[in-house]
Order: structure tokens, then sequence, then C-alpha cells
């Protein structure tokens, strides 16, 4: 599980902007930390939601 959520983290814009300031990625600076708040729950629940802009766009013929 923490796997999946770091997976998550690492998507994050924020996340890369501070790899290209810092040479470090946070996300596994605080793995250590994330992974023990998994192995010490029997279950976490989480929520990812999906946000979606759809559209239809029209052709037009000229």
């Amino acid at each position: 599980m923490p796997e999946e959520f770091t997976g998550y983290l690492n998507t994050w814009s924020a996340v890369r902007h501070y790899i290209k300031a810092n040479q470090a990625n946070p996300v596994g600076i605080i793995y250590p930390e994330l992974n023990k708040l998994f192995l010490s729950q029997n279950k976490l629940k989480d929520h990812f939601p999906v946000l979606l802009r759809i559209a239809f766009v029209q052709k037009r013929y000229a």
C-alpha cells in the first residue's frame, strides 16, 4: 500500500518542482514514516478522487 500511495504522490507537479530545486525526492524522504504508518494500521482507507474535464467539440466545415 505505501508504494501505491507514494507512486501517487510522485505524480504531483510540486514533487517534480522540489526535485528540480533540491536534487532530492521529498517522497523518498518521508517514505520511512509513511511505511510505519501503513504498517501500524490494520486497515487504512484511502480515497483518490479522479477529476475529469470532458467536452464535445463540434467540427466546423468550411
